[in-house]
This record gives C-alpha cells, structure tokens and sequence, in this order.
C-alpha cells in the first residue's frame, strides 16, 4: 500500500473523514453500494482517485458537500453540527425562537423541483 502522501487529495480527505468516525473502507463500499474493489485504488495506487458520480455518493455517504471532498473547502464537515448547536446556544431567546421558527417554515416547504 503507498503511503497517505501519493494518494490524491480527494482520497486523502476521505480517508480522514472515515479514520476521524471510526469506519473502514468496506464501510464506506457497503453504504455507497460502490464495489469495494473500485474503491480500493483510490488508496492504494498513486494518484487514483474517484470518478464524479461516486464522489457524490461518498460525500452523500459522509454527510460532507462534494466540494469539500473535492477542494477541501467549507466548513469541517465534522464540526459542522457542533458550530450550528453552538451558535443556536450563544442565542438569546427570543432569538432562539425567530430561528425555530424559520426552520419550521422550511421544512414545511416543498422540494425544488430540481432535487
């Protein structure tokens, strides 16, 4: 197996992402249904990396935006939820209330047609 420094960088972010929630590989095949020997060479040979269809099914997988998988921008898809709990805490109540508020709006709202 090459070392964590050839892979490419999608594969490197994936593989911290599964390290960092305590999954493996064949975690990663099982819940993306993509064959874990397609899978395998974007960590094991030099510069493989995913084609554009599986990145979306990994970044779906791992709950991270597929531009976060592909430029390692964004938020840390890990700390995303805490920043959000975070904030909400930091909120004064009546605060707190206009922000329940909007996301019951929300989600009482119909997806877009192009989801």
């Amino acid at each position: 197996m090459i070392g964590d420094m050839n892979m490419h960088p999608i594969s490197q972010r994936i593989m911290t992402l599964l390290k960092e929630r305590g999954e493996t590989r064949a975690d990663l095949a099982r819940r993306t249904a993509i064959p874990y020997h397609r899978l395998t060479p974007w960590f094991t040979r030099e510069n493989a990396k995913p084609n554009g269809p599986d990145i979306e099914r990994v970044a779906a997988a791992l709950d991270v935006s597929v531009s976060f998988l592909v430029y390692g921008t964004g938020p840390n898809p890990v700390s995303a939820r805490d920043w959000i709990s975070t904030v909400y805490q930091q909120l004064e109540p009546e605060k707190k209330r206009q922000l329940e508020g909007f996301v019951q709006f929300l989600l009482s709202q119909p997806d877009s047609p192009d989801k």
